[in-house]
């Protein structure tokens, strides 16, 4: 099982691999998911495998998605270029909490 964040030794400062982050899928991929309501980033839990430091589990925003890839933020220090696009295997999507939105 991975381990979570606050539980990886950092290997030190600098960027890392991502042993996960595939290339862009293209500007246009043979099979496109349909955005879920409401549109726009989706909150998800994505597991990113670094060269040095191994996998992780982050909570994340997921900005685009295929079938098969999704563009989710890297906001860490590692990972300079912001985003990446991880097997949709590697990501899951964060349910809201029971009753989250609901008015009385």
């Amino acid at each position: 099982m991975a381990r979570q964040a606050w539980e990886i030794p950092r290997s030190g400062p600098g960027p890392q691999r991502l042993l996960n982050a595939v290339g862009e899928p293209g500007r246009f991929p043979l099979a496109w998911t349909l955005a879920p309501e409401p549109a726009g980033p989706i909150p998800v839990e994505a597991r990113l495998v670094w060269a040095s430091d191994g996998a992780e589990h982050v909570r994340s925003l997921a900005r685009a998605w295929t079938r098969t890839l999704v563009l989710v933020e890297v906001r860490d220090e590692r990972w300079p270029l912001g985003t990446a696009w991880l097997p949709a295997a590697d990501v899951r999507r964060l349910v809201p909490p029971s009753g989250a939105g609901v008015v009385a």
